[in-house]
């Protein structure tokens, strides 16, 4: 009769799976579970570079300023907060080796730290929503909106509760202006915003 024998095979090295556009920056995915502690969550753990090949254009690097994991105990990812990108420009992201450890305590390191892909613009996120009058309301972006984004038609807007949206006016960067049906005192509406490129909503 055979003798059958099995084995494991040796682990991947932990290390960088894909990089993703969401709505805080670039979502950072392990081929791992990673350990959720302080060194995972610190921004300067995390290098945003324009990529050599550019360097004869306006590509800049790209500035982290918040690590927020998956809400467990070992994520599979982190969410990036970070400066916009030049489109479809590519950039090298680089986690300090050394410093982020997998679930069984086994450190990222060099060779398996590094990511390219190309620049997105970061998709816009609805910072807050308020009434100014009865037939007004503000809505804060979390990035300039540029006229051309959709973001001035009527159409990208759609409340709740019968309440019709009849003009869009960019106030200031980022600030949109809603002229509105007559709302009703007291009562709670939900808005949904449909711009080109995302849709935030509040």
């Amino acid at each position: 009769m055979p003798i059958i024998f099995n084995w494991y095979g040796p682990a991947l090295p932990f290390g960088i799976l894909r990089v993703v556009p969401s709505y805080l920056g670039l979502r950072v995915y392990f081929n791992q579970l990673a350990l959720n502690n302080a060194e995972l969550r610190n921004p300067k753990n995390y290098t945003i570079t324009a990529s050599s090949i550019f360097t004869t254009e306006e590509v800049h690097n790209s500035d982290v300023w918040n690590v927020t994991p998956e809400d467990v105990e070992y994520p599979s990812y982190v969410d990036l907060d970070c400066t916009d990108l030049t489109l479809d420009k590519e950039y090298l992201l680089t986690i300090t080796p050394g410093r982020i450890s997998n679930w069984d305590s086994s450190e990222l390191l060099t060779n398996n730290n590094t990511a390219e892909y190309l620049g997105v613009s970061i998709l816009p996120r609805v910072q807050s929503v308020r009434a100014i009058s009865s037939t007004l309301m503000e809505v804060i972006f979390s990035k300039e909106m540029s006229p051309t984004s959709g973001i001035l038609n009527t159409s990208s807007y759609s409340f709740d509760k019968g309440l019709k949206v009849r003009e869009a006016t960019i106030v200031a960067p980022g600030v949109v202006h809603l002229l509105t049906s007559r709302q009703t005192q007291s009562e709670i509406y939900t808005l949904t915003i449909y711009p080109a490129g995302g849709s935030p909503s509040a």
